[in-house]
Parts: C-alpha cells; sequence; structure tokens
C-alpha cells in the first residue's frame, strides 16, 4: 500500500480528556466498543501520536489518535487474513447460516503464532464471500483443545441477530466435560476472573476481575472422575477450565489449568484415564 493510500485509509481525532487510552479512544470513537478499540490496539491499528501503546496507556488530554482504516471499513484486521485450503465438517447449511464441527486441536481464528492455519482461514477458502463479514462470520468461538459446534453467519445482519440471541440466552450451549474427582451435586461457580498474576498468558480467579458465572451438572460419577456438563452465566476467557480449577474438579486431560492425578489404574476407568490425552 502506497504512502498516500494508508494516509486516505487512517481516519485522525485529536483526544481532549484525559485517562486510559482504550476509554478515552471509546469516546473519541463511538462508532466502535470498546472491546473491538482494545483490539485495535493491541494490533497496531490505533495509535497514539504515531506510536504504538498499551490499552491501559495514560493521555494526557492533547494527543492525535489514528484508526489506520476509513470509518467504510470497519474491520481491518480481516484484510491480512488468508484463505487456506482444509477439510471443514459442514453439520448443517442454508443461505443465512452454517453449522461445522470444530475438531480438538483447531484455532478458531487468527492469532499470535496461528495465522494461517486456523478455522477462519478454512472458512475463507469454501465460502470466499465471508471476506466481507467480520471474523470470516463466526459468531463465538471455542478453545483450541475444545471440540463443538460453531455458528458461522453469512451475513452481517444474520451475525449481529444471531449475537444478540446468544446475548439473551435465546441460543444455548452447553459444554460436556469429563473432571477429575467425584462431583455428586449441581454446582454454581461465581468467581471473579482476571489475568494471572505472574503468567499472563493464563487466567485465575482473582479479586477485582470479569464477573463470571459457570453453572455445573454432573452426569455420571465413575470411581475417579465426573462426566458433567456446564453453562454459561457468562462468556470470560477460559472461564470453565478456571472455575473448575478453582471448584477443586479440574478438566482431565488439561495441560495448562489441570494436573496429573494419581490415578488407580485397577479398574476399567482408571486404566482409560491413564490413557487419557
Amino acid at each position: 500500500m502506497s504512502q498516500q493510500q494508508d494516509k486516505a485509509a487512517s481516519t485522525s481525532r485529536r483526544a481532549t480528556v484525559t485517562g486510559r487510552f482504550d476509554k478515552v479512544a471509546a469516546e473519541v470513537f463511538p462508532e466502535y466498543s470498546r472491546t473491538r478499540l482494545q483490539a485495535y490496539i493491541r494490533q497496531g491499528i490505533l495509535r497514539v501520536n504515531g506510536g504504538r501503546q498499551e490499552p491501559d496507556f495514560q493521555l494526557s488530554g492533547d494527543e492525535e489518535l489514528t484508526l489506520a482504516t476509513s470509518l467504510d471499513d470497519p474491520y481491518p484486521e480481516a484484510r491480512s487474513w488468508v484463505a487456506t485450503q482444509m477439510d471443514i465438517c459442514v453439520l448443517y447449511e442454508d443461505d443465512h447460516l452454517v453449522l461445522v464441527d470444530k475438531p480438538a486441536g483447531l484455532v478458531t481464528h487468527p492469532g499470535a503464532g496461528h495465522f494461517e492455519d486456523t478455522l477462519a482461514n478454512g472458512l475463507l477458502e469454501r465460502y470466499p464471500a465471508l471476506g466481507g463479514i467480520p471474523r470470516s462470520g463466526l459468531v463465538h468461538r471455542l478453545d483450541k483443545d475444545t471440540s463443538g459446534l460453531l455458528l458461522v453467519a453469512k451475513s452481517i445482519r444474520v451475525q449481529l441477530s444471531l449475537a444478540d440471541m446468544l446475548k439473551h440466552r435465546q441460543v444455548k450451549r452447553v459444554y460436556s466435560m469429563l473432571i477429575s474427582g467425584r462431583l455428586t451435586k449441581p454446582a454454581t461457580i461465581s468467581a471473579e476472573i482476571g489475568r494471572h498474576a505472574r503468567n499472563r498468558k493464563r487466567m485465575a480467579v482473582v479479586e477485582r476481575g470479569k464477573p463470571a458465572v459457570t453453572f455445573v451438572q454432573p452426569l455420571r460419577c465413575y470411581k475417579q472422575c465426573t462426566l458433567a456438563s456446564a453453562t454459561l452465566g457468562t462468556g470470560r476467557t477460559h472461564q470453565i477450565r478456571v472455575h473448575m480449577k478453582h471448584l477443586g474438579y479440574p478438566l482431565i486431560g488439561d495441560r495448562v489449568y489441570g494436573f496429573k492425578p494419581r490415578i488407580d489404574k485397577s479398574d476399567t476407568s482408571g486404566y482409560a484415564l491413564s490413557l487419557f490425552p
């Protein structure tokens, strides 16, 4: 892109109040949500006086904020996503949406370390028109090591409608999990979640974090583990995994939040657990 084109594609506005970069940006660019502006800041799409800063950077009230996109192109990050050939399991499709079965091990959308090998890249190759829709039409996401169904919208109108249905619990998501230990009664976990104090790549139950609520229902108890289901009252990063560890029943096979339990291999379930990846 030439310097002239790049300048034409940028929007600059003056900050007139003091405070955190992301909070001031939300006032300067009210067309965008604060969450999206935070993403733009981390990606370097939104800058202060031409330089990159963190969302919590303190502004003095006289800086120039530059968004490296025109207001007609509200999702500039999608321009860098590439179409990649891959097998995608489509369970349902019509003129409005697609329902795909994401396997464990597949990242949902591009991010650090994964730029061309995600489900979003595969969707762009299979449905090129999704290039004009935020996140390649994905309405929600699943962690890399979580398998399950994902909704993909074929238009922005449908995407916004489905997102609104999820927000108001008109679409219900149920997660199945195998947890360490015997959980015999339903549980409601209400504990705030935020970044881990020492490992910033991990989440944890912390004071002054974001409110998070998880509802857990045991389905079948075995000698050393429990098959359970979980539904979300909120949608925080790694919420189920963090909350189950906090409850004392971490997910079997979770290399980040779990632990390697002492397993009695004398029964069938114990032997199966010893082989669980």
